[in-house]
């Protein structure tokens, strides 16, 4: 499940980010990404992954459903897609609003997941049944 960065939680309850209309992408990061619920913005993403036809891949399909057996709302996407890129311990995604420029993109969530390493090869980020991230009551 996805850990929220405090910018992200802003941007989703303040309405400046709207998870089913909003521009969305996705960014890689290696293990040596230390996640901080501060960072606010793409421009603070530290060891994204680079080259190999590396390039950060759209959000699909969001949707946002109410889950009243487990009080919570889900917020989830169709599972996000990387073709034929390179990289070396990739172990995280971070969900980010863009804007066109990192300076002003917000960032929402962070989702660790067990590292890979692509090479020249395709890399599927299979989102969790019960949605990407929650906000629970």
């Amino acid at each position: 499940m996805a850990n929220w960065y405090t910018r992200g939680a802003f941007e989703i309850g303040s309405g400046g980010t709207v998870w089913t209309t909003s521009s969305m992408r996705v960014a890689l990061v290696t293990s040596t990404y230390t996640f901080s619920k501060a960072h606010n913005l793409a421009n603070q993403i530290t060891n994204e992954v680079t080259g190999g036809g590396y390039a950060r891949a759209t959000i699909a399909s969001p949707t946002t459903s109410e889950n009243d057996a487990s009080t919570r709302v889900e917020y989830d996407a169709t599972d996000t897609a990387f073709t034929n890129i390179t990289g070396t311990n990739v172990n995280a995604a971070i969900i980010l609003r863009t804007t066109g420029s990192d300076s002003t993109s917000p960032l929402i969530w962070y989702v660790d997941f067990t590292a890979q390493s692509p090479a020249a090869a395709d890399l599927t980020l299979q989102w969790s049944s019960s949605g990407i991230a929650h906000l629970t009551n």
